[in-house]
């Protein structure tokens, strides 16, 4: 045995029994030995063949050795004989140290790409889902407090204090809160999940260095976006907040709650769609179809379709509309409108661009309900006769039984959309006193429609005013 040890030694019916235990009372021994013969005579020969069970049990007293006895080994060492053979007699109850506080997280915080597969198998390679976003209010991290630990006793039956567990502090930044009762980092507002030298916290804005393209794939994001570069053709943006990209944007779908700026412009080659609940301001809009739900500022538009629920401004001297199809609510101020080539184009002034929209998405959703709603119409008939006839088996049954169901959701659906269609149009406001603004020049070619009056500019005009006077679209010069 390598532990340090004291031992006691104590001359009992002529045999010698010690008492070893270790330095710290964890453990304690007995052995028992006979006397040489020089102590044999000193004493005599034994009375008995061995010691008893009480000599032990008084040897042990006497040394305060009380807890963790194992009296079958005692008694087994009594029964057996055993000499200059340290037997393990008692034994500590070893303390449970306790266990230090952990932090758990709730989010992969790894910038790893995780491809998500749908039900059918298919994944989304441009859905590379590389970063984590929280919302207000969710749960980012959680401790799991210190334990104390359980208390041991050593051989003497005095308590072995257990090692105490160690706190854990959380480390967090911007928009996280530890919740009342310190267990909890709770998200104080939506972004991306940052954890950089131990701390955690959520941004608001998520910016992209470089182009959002195959190595970044389409973005969702709770908060606004920052793209350094440009986003590429096939890729899509959409965010809570606003959108602001140093770049260009090409033929993308992007759909912003807040507002949206582009340093470059915007090259939807007929194919971006481009949705904005705030404001949009960028160099130019070129083949692509914006919507802002506010106003829109720009140089130069060319063969889009561009709506505002506000106003429309060209800034620069230069600036032009030329092509496609312009649709304001309030105002559109340009310096050229249409192009000595006869461009065709189409300005739009002072409807309810909100309640068009909602109108025109109700139009076509109609519009399909009765296809659909033609083509059941003649099975719904002839079902119905052999019916009454009972000529129609089970199978038949079963599908008339459907077909019956889904066109009498199609005449509810069509009865509410009518209903709706006409309170949209009882509130519909028209803008009377909107205006086109034209600092340079406006070609022939270009259809004018404020409210419900269209004229058609069969001259060219030079810094005008053009708006609703009386039932006529004016035009005022100079």
């Amino acid at each position: 045995m390598d532990f340090q040890m004291d031992k006691i030694e104590k001359k009992v019916n002529g045999f010698n029994m010690a008492l070893i235990v270790e330095k710290d009372y964890l453990k304690a021994y007995i052995s028992v030995s006979k006397l040489d013969t020089e102590e044999s005579e000193q004493v005599g020969k034994p009375v008995q063949d061995y010691v008893t069970m009480d000599n032990v049990m008084i040897f042990l007293k006497e040394n305060d050795i009380k807890y963790g006895l194992d009296l079958q080994v005692m008694a087994s060492m009594v029964a057996s004989k055993k000499f200059d053979e340290p037997i393990l007699i008692a034994q500590a109850t070893l303390p449970v140290d306790g266990k230090d506080a952990v932090i758990k997280f709730n989010f992969d915080l790894s910038k790893n790409i995780n491809l998500v597969q749908d039900e059918d198998g298919n994944i989304d390679f441009k859905a590379l889902n590389w970063f984590q976003q929280a919302k207000t209010g969710d749960e980012i991290a959680y401790k799991i407090p210190a334990e104390e630990g359980v208390p041991g006793k050593n051989v003497k039956g005095t308590m072995i204090v257990p090692a105490a567990g160690k706190d854990i502090q959380f480390k967090y930044g911007k928009n996280v809160e530890v919740s009342e009762d310190g267990l909890k980092l709770i998200a104080s507002s939506d972004g991306r999940l940052e954890y950089i030298d131990g701390k955690i916290s959520v941004n608001e804005i998520l910016v992209i260095d470089g182009d959002v393209d195959t190595g970044v794939g389409n973005i969702d994001f709770v908060g606004g976006v920052v793209v350094k570069g440009d986003v590429k053709s096939g890729f899509g943006i959409n965010a809570k907040g606003s959108l602001e990209v140093n770049g260009v944007i090409e033929a993308c779908n992007i759909n912003v709650m807040g507002d949206l700026v582009v340093k470059g412009g915007i090259q939807g080659s007929e194919l971006a769609q481009i949705e904005v609940k705030g404001s949009v301001i960028c160099k130019f809009i070129e083949n692509a179809n914006v919507f802002s739900g506010q106003d829109i500022k720009t140089d130069y538009i060319i063969h889009s379709r561009v709506v505002a629920t506000g106003k429309i401004t060209l800034n620069s001297k230069k600036s032009l509309i030329a092509g496609g199809e312009i649709i304001a609510k309030e105002s559109i101020i340009a310096s050229v409108v249409g192009s000595s080539m006869g461009t065709k184009t189409s300005i739009t002034l002072g409807i309810d661009v909100e309640k068009t929209r909602a109108l025109e998405k109700l139009k076509q959703e109609l519009s399909e309900i009765n296809k659909e709603t033609a083509i059941l119409t003649p099975a719904i008939k002839s079902g119905s006769e052999m019916l009454q006839k009972g000529r129609m088996d089970l199978i038949k049954k079963i599908t008339f039984t459907k077909s019956l169901k889904k066109y009498n959701v199609n005449i509810n659906r069509i009865k509410e959309i009518q209903d709706e269609m006409q309170l949209i149009q009882s509130n519909m406001k028209q803008i009377k006193f909107s205006y086109l603004s034209v600092r340079n020049s406006i070609y022939p070619g270009v259809k004018i429609t404020i409210v419900d009056n269209i004229r058609y500019i069969k001259d060219i005009h030079q810094r005008c005013k053009i708006y609703l006077k009386g039932n006529e679209i004016a035009i005022e010069e100079g």
